[in-house]
C-alpha cells in the first residue's frame, strides 16, 4: 500500500503476496510480489502508471530494495546460475557483479546514482560495498586498515554521500556509519572516495543497548536466507 495523509492506497499486483520497501520523493514505489507458482519478481508502481515488473537476471526471483528521486532502482536478482546478484533498474536491468564471489545485494541509492549493499568477497566474507561509476568498491578498502573495522554490509547512502550499515569493531558486531572524507579524498579508475568511520563511544555502544543493531543483524539474516534461494 501507499499512504498520503488519510488516504491509503492498494498496490496491485498479479501475484499472492507482495510488499512494498521503498517510495520516493515523487511517490514512486518499489518492492516485490509472490508469483502463484512461488516466484518473486520485483516491481515498480506509481500513480499513474500502476504496477510494472521488470524481470530478473536470467534466474527465478528478483527483488527491489530501494529507488531515487530519478526513478533508478536497486535490489537483487537472481542469476542463472541460482546465485543473487545486485541490480541497478534505469530502463534496463544492470547486474552490478560482486567482489569476487558468488552472491551480492543492493539495498539503497542515492540520487547520485551511487548504490550500497553487501557482497561476497573471494574467501567468502561478507563485505559492505559501494558501487559508483560502473564500479563496485569494498568498502574495507577505502577505510584505514588500522581502524579496527569490518564492514560487512550497507544499509543506506545520502545524497551527501554518508553510508550506514552492519559490521564488527573489534570483533564486536555493531552499527557503523562512514562520511567522506574531503581531507584524504583518494581517487582512482572508478572515481572511489575514502572515507572515515564513526568510532566515538557514540557509535559504538554495547549491542544490547543499540536497537538498530537489532535491526541490522535482521537485515543481514534476511540477506543470507535470501542468497540461498536459488
Amino acid at each position: 500500500f501507499v499512504s498520503s495523509g488519510d488516504q491509503l492506497t492498494a498496490i496491485e499486483t498479479p501475484g499472492n503476496w507482495s510488499a512494498a520497501y521503498d517510495i520516493s520523493d515523487n511517490g514512486q514505489a518499489v518492492g516485490y510480489y509472490q508469483k502463484p507458482k512461488g516466484r518473486f519478481q520485483a516491481f515498480s508502481w506509481t500513480q499513474d502508471g500502476g504496477t510494472v515488473s521488470f524481470g530478473t537476471l536470467g534466474g527465478r526471483n528478483s527483488y527491489a530494495q530501494a529507488v531515487n528521486t530519478h526513478g533508478q532502482i536497486v535490489g537483487s536478482s537472481a542469476v542463472r546460475s541460482g546465485y543473487l546478484h545486485a541490480f541497478l533498474y534505469d530502463g534496463i536491468m544492470q547486474d552490478l557483479g560482486t567482489l569476487g564471489g558468488a552472491s551480492s545485494a543492493a539495498y539503497d541509492v542515492n540520487d547520485n546514482r551511487e548504490a550500497v549493499g553487501l557482497s561476497v568477497n573471494s574467501i567468502g566474507q561478507d563485505r559492505a560495498f559501494i558501487w559508483k561509476n560502473g564500479n563496485m568498491f569494498d568498502l574495507n578498502s577505502l577505510i584505514d586498515p588500522a581502524s579496527g573495522w569490518a564492514l560487512e554490509s550497507a544499509y543506506g547512502i545520502n545524497r551527501q554521500g554518508q553510508i550506514v550499515g552492519a559490521g564488527t569493531y573489534n570483533g564486536q558486531s555493531t552499527a557503523f556509519r562512514l562520511d567522506p572524507d574531503e581531507i584524504l579524498a583518494l581517487t582512482n579508475a572508478g572515481g572511489a572516495t575514502a572515507f572515515d568511520v564513526q568510532t566515538s563511544a557514540a557509535s559504538v555502544p554495547e549491542p544490547s543497548t543499540l536497537a538498530s543493531l537489532a535491526i541490522s543483524v535482521l537485515l543481514l539474516g534476511l540477506y543470507r536466507k535470501l542468497r540461498r534461494i536459488r
